[in-house]
């Protein structure tokens, strides 16, 4: 199984569509449940992808910085 990065930056760019910014329409819970994780890993996750630099973020809109990066995570 994937870890939770990788699955979180897969659901990113697949849900992005080689576009730079989404807006996240699922509930932190429910989006952490289809990752296979908790809202508090989700959030930790979601964190380290900004802290990083791969991400930007705000609220549930998400700009994807280095989708490079991200494809290999």
């Amino acid at each position: 199984m994937e870890r939770v990065e990788e699955r979180l930056a897969h659901y990113l760019l697949q849900i992005s569509a080689n576009q730079s910014s989404i807006t996240l329409f699922m509930k932190m819970k429910d989006l952490a449940l289809y990752l296979g994780t908790t809202p508090e890993t989700l959030s930790r996750k979601l964190k380290y992808l900004e802290d990083h630099n791969y991400i930007k973020r705000t609220g549930k809109h998400i700009t994807i910085l280095d989708p490079d990066v991200l494809e290999n995570i």
